[in-house]
């Protein structure tokens, strides 16, 4: 994910299942969050600063504010917004 980009900070989640394994910037991976729902993301929109960023993860997921805006993502767990770069 570019560094310009206005990025989201979601705490309390963990990578459950990741397609394209191996690989940072390719596939999608399934996130749960701490109210338990579940969601596909593009691990092209999860920033390199991510706690979670493959299965198996747990943390903090940060991810751009386009992805958080477009999968609801601002009701899931603590949310802060970071400025881009």
């Amino acid at each position: 994910m570019a560094t310009d980009v206005e990025v989201v900070e979601i705490s309390d989640c963990r990578a459950r299942l990741e397609t394209k394994k191996g690989e940072r910037n390719q596939g999608g991976l399934l996130v749960q969050f701490d109210d338990l729902d579940e969601e596909w993301l593009p691990k092209s929109q999860i920033s390199e600063d991510s706690e979670v960023y493959k299965e198996g993860t747990s943390g903090t997921l940060i991810v751009s504010k386009w992805i958080a805006d477009k999968k609801n993502l601002t009701s899931c767990g603590e949310v802060r917004y970071i400025g881009a770069s």
